[in-house]
């Protein structure tokens, strides 16, 4: 039976740079995260459109939203035809700056490559590097 990661806590009862650290640098699947939020930023998507923009599979790119969504970074939009489509939560774009410097703080460690590269070829590394910890 596989585990599923849900991290019960609304973004205001932590602070929101806690809950990027463990979501981003503190798990397995964080660097697919990070490319996600990364992604959303630039405009509102669905599952299909960012599995193929990210090349994962619909069930990784599925799992990985589910996550954020539950933690409030991002939030869904119910389209015509029943679509449903992710962007960023008011609240992740009005602390952008707070994931780009997590992510800084990554790249730095990983000797200054590209972030979203960066976090998937480093994934084991990620998970030692305690931010906000």
């Amino acid at each position: 039976m596989k585990r599923r990661l849900y991290l019960r806590m609304e973004a205001s009862a932590r602070s929101l740079n806690y809950l990027l650290g463990w979501l981003i640098a503190g798990t397995r699947g964080g660097p697919n995260r990070a490319r996600i939020i990364e992604t959303l930023k630039q405009s509102p998507l669905n599952i299909n459109q960012l599995a193929v923009a990210l090349k994962i599979s619909y069930k990784t790119a599925k799992e990985h939203c589910d996550i954020l969504e539950k933690n409030h970074i991002v939030t869904t939009l119910a389209l015509k035809g029943g679509i449903t489509t992710y962007a960023l939560s008011q609240t992740m774009r009005e602390n952008y700056l707070t994931f780009e410097k997590l992510v800084g703080k990554i790249d730095e460690r990983s000797n200054g490559r590209k972030t979203s590269q960066t976090l998937v070829a480093n994934e084991l590394e990620l998970r030692e590097i305690k931010i906000g910890f």
